[in-house]
């Protein structure tokens, strides 16, 4: 299970976007909320994040995309030839917190360009935390293969992201947090009826239990599902600290936000308020009618 992630590149999150899964004291839904005793701990088993198009939605899930490739190839230089080469790369950072067996363990890696040459500076560090003590399993710098891949000594750890840790692209089939999979997603719903993307999840929901290590984190425009109704239990199927979103400006580029964080300042009292205040821009994330009208009248110019 992810715990925690921390993610931030210059171009699209200059600031680290700090992503938790930790579950709040909220007792909503708490049923289905999988607890780790040794810790203690309660892990969310699902994360909706919302905004805009082109605020940075895919860019931040295809961010944990980018860490399960480098963990499994282990070559960082493969990597930037995936992604277009080092021109458009100017440096990044990640940091994710997961469960291995109840064990937490903590893996990090920035990346910086030397001086505008295809040389690049690697930093590495992997974390294990126990119910008694924290320690650091290695801190390394300056090598072209990541540690996490190339010593078996940590094969564990790495067996995570190959068997694990999912990227999919829209969901078409019944997914099951029995498995203990972490399920990444990004457009979860698109090309789908609502209803269809509303059972969808509310069935993942259904298997949820304080003993199952499955995730479903995806990015959505689907926003019916803020105040959708479960159907086997009247009750939201989401908890407010299972919802996010991501909004972008020219002066701070891409931040995520968690919607839980509006509702304690805000004092919101109902879901069906917090979808409201969504809805009318009072929290980010979605279009800027500004915007809208100039592409409308830049299109009626042509």
């Amino acid at each position: 299970m992810i715990i925690n992630y921390r993610y931030s590149d210059r171009n699209n999150f200059p600031y680290k976007a700090d992503f938790t899964m930790i579950a709040s004291r909220s007792r909503v839904n708490n049923y289905r909320v999988p607890q780790v005793k040794k810790y203690p701990i309660k892990i969310l088993p699902t994360t909706a994040i919302y905004g805009d198009n082109g605020v940075g939605k895919s860019d931040f899930i295809n961010s944990i995309g980018s860490l399960k490739f480098m963990a499994t190839e282990g070559i960082i230089h493969s990597l930037y030839r995936k992604l277009g080469g080092y021109n458009s790369y100017s440096g990044c950072s990640y940091t994710i917190e997961f469960l291995v067996n109840d064990m937490i363990y903590e893996l990090s890696i920035d990346i910086e360009r030397c001086d505008n040459t295809n040389a690049i500076d690697i930093n590495e560090k992997l974390v294990k935390t126990t119910s008694y003590s924290t320690k650091t399993l290695y801190d390394v710098r300056g090598r072209d293969q990541l540690v996490i891949y190339e010593d078996e000594k940590y094969a564990n750890v790495r067996d995570w992201f190959v068997n694990t840790l999912e990227v999919i692209d829209g969901p078409r089939q019944r997914l099951n947090p029995k498995d203990g999979k972490v399920y990444i997603c990004d457009n979860f719903g698109i090309g789908l009826h609502p209803i269809r993307t509303k059972n969808m999840l509310d069935i993942f929901l259904q298997y949820c239990t304080h003993d199952t290590r499955g995730q479903f984190i995806f990015a959505t425009h689907e926003t019916t599902l803020m105040d959708s109704l479960s159907e086997l239990r009247w009750e939201k199927m989401l908890r407010p600290d299972e919802l996010w979103l991501i909004d972008k400006t020219r002066q701070s580029g891409s931040q995520l936000i968690a919607f839980s964080d509006y509702v304690e300042t805000q004092n919101v009292a109902h879901r069906g308020d917090l979808l409201k205040h969504y809805n009318i821009g009072r929290m980010g994330g979605i279009p800027h009618q500004d915007e809208m009208y100039t592409i409308y009248n830049e299109e009626e110019t042509k």
